[in-house]
């Protein structure tokens, strides 16, 4: 897989944005971050690996949140000043996937997804069915390119080379023998001006995760080219 510029999910994972949503705004509006979504999963002995893990913001949370726990927590990443500051965490992180381990419970993928082309996207899940366990997860955080605004917003980012859909993002793998496990719909437009127009036209989220389980029986071959 070729090098894709740097970007970072900063902020999906920090308690100051979960700032911005409590209490009666939090459940109306169901502004949930990608952590959130993690923890469902979490008994405290997961080995976990973060594709595009940046500084590591996630792990940082789970240590501090678990602190008696035994995660193994690792992570890739083509930033090196990232990987710098993950590495002085403490933290095991790799900038060549050749490099990486395998028997992983949990595999991560936020706010990635949308950097890669498709063929990249299916190297992706078949790094992730390669290094997961015979049950493992792979978990996908993206924005949600079926959202009025984001179809927009999405190629106001200039590193954004593809949206993915959840449909598009249930077939990728597919291929790669995963089945869905959960979806996670979330954040709706607070702006009631952009909400009403989400409710007359598409989809109302926007954002989602999605979780797939890895599962050989379920695998399907897709052309890559189309």
């Amino acid at each position: 897989m070729k090098q894709k510029p740097k970007h970072s999910h900063s902020g999906i994972f920090t308690r100051e944005t979960e700032h911005q949503a409590k209490g009666i705004k939090k459940f109306l509006f169901r502004y949930y971050t990608m952590y959130e979504q993690i923890l469902k999963y979490i008994k405290g002995n997961e080995k976990i690996f973060d594709f595009g893990c940046g500084i590591c913001e996630p792990f940082d949370r789970l240590k501090n949140d678990y602190p008696n726990n035994s995660f193994i927590l690792q992570g890739y990443d083509i930033d090196e000043e990232c990987l710098k500051i993950a590495g002085k965490k403490g933290y095991k992180v790799f900038n060549d996937l050749k490099n990486i381990e395998k028997d992983y419970d949990i595999v991560t993928l936020f706010g990635v997804i949308e950097h890669l082309t498709r063929e990249e996207a299916i190297e992706c899940f078949e790094m992730a069915s390669r290094i997961l366990k015979k049950d493992g997860i792979l978990m996908i955080g993206t924005l949600n390119p079926n959202e009025l605004f984001n179809a927009i917003a999405i190629w106001n980012e200039a590193e954004h080379i593809k949206p993915y859909s959840i449909k598009a993002l249930t077939k990728l793998g597919k291929i790669n023998g995963f089945k869905v496990d959960k979806i996670y719909k979330q954040a709706l437009r607070i702006n009631p001006f952009k909400f009403l127009i989400d409710l007359l036209t598409a989809d109302i989220y926007c954002g989602f995760t999605i979780i797939l389980k890895k599962d050989e029986k379920s695998s399907l071959t897709l052309p890559i080219n189309k």
